[in-house]
């Protein structure tokens, strides 16, 4: 298992990736993100970061949030609202 550093307010958390899976914590969700409205939070660097982040990797890459429903890095950047 690897770490991914994402950037998650009001300061950075890391992600872990393994073979071709990412846990992504409270940092990206089906169809959302994580949140940013804590004391020096930046949504603009969450969501730039999480977009930079999904790109790097393979479509097909599963990813387990922290809570709700497991996704994949090509269906966040398709249909996320946040992401868009």
């Amino acid at each position: 298992m690897t770490g991914k550093r994402e950037p998650r307010n009001p300061r950075p958390m890391g992600g872990f990736f393994e073979s071709e899976a990412l846990f992504s914590g409270d940092t990206v969700f089906a169809g959302s993100v994580g949140r940013s409205d804590f004391p020096g939070g930046d949504g603009r660097a969450l969501v730039e970061g999480v977009r930079r982040l999904l790109s790097a990797l393979d479509p097909g890459t599963r990813i387990f949030p922290g809570h709700g429903p497991p996704t994949t890095a090509g269906e966040e950047l398709a249909d996320n609202p946040f992401l868009a």
